[in-house]
């Protein structure tokens, strides 16, 4: 049984970022944990390609996950395939966008 206990708590974004403040740590951002099933696709393909190390310790932590068959990109992509594709097709990824991604204004 998955559990959430900062949101079981009520401890939303904002309190996340009060308790990290109070203890005098700088805030990551959103989404900063390099496996975060919230992360993007074109975020993983650009992890792939700028942070391979990174991209290979979030594909091995899938592969090894024990529960049931797990695909940690929402759009049901496994982080296998990320790594056997080539490249995002054009109208999913557009490098000139300054955050790597993609959101359909541009």
């Amino acid at each position: 049984m998955k559990t959430f206990p900062l949101y079981e708590s009520g401890i939303d974004r904002d309190g996340c970022i009060d308790i990290i403040k109070s203890e005098g740590l700088d805030v990551p951002p959103k989404s900063g944990c390099y496996i975060c099933p919230f992360t993007k696709k074109s975020e993983f393909y650009q992890m792939k390609r700028l942070q391979p190390d990174l991209f290979l310790k979030a594909m091995y932590l899938e592969d090894n996950y024990k529960g049931k068959k797990q695909k940690t990109i929402r759009q049901g992509l496994s982080l296998n395939d990320v790594y056997n594709q080539q490249e995002l097709p054009f109208e999913e990824y557009d490098p000139s966008v300054p955050c790597g991604c993609y959101d359909g204004q541009y």
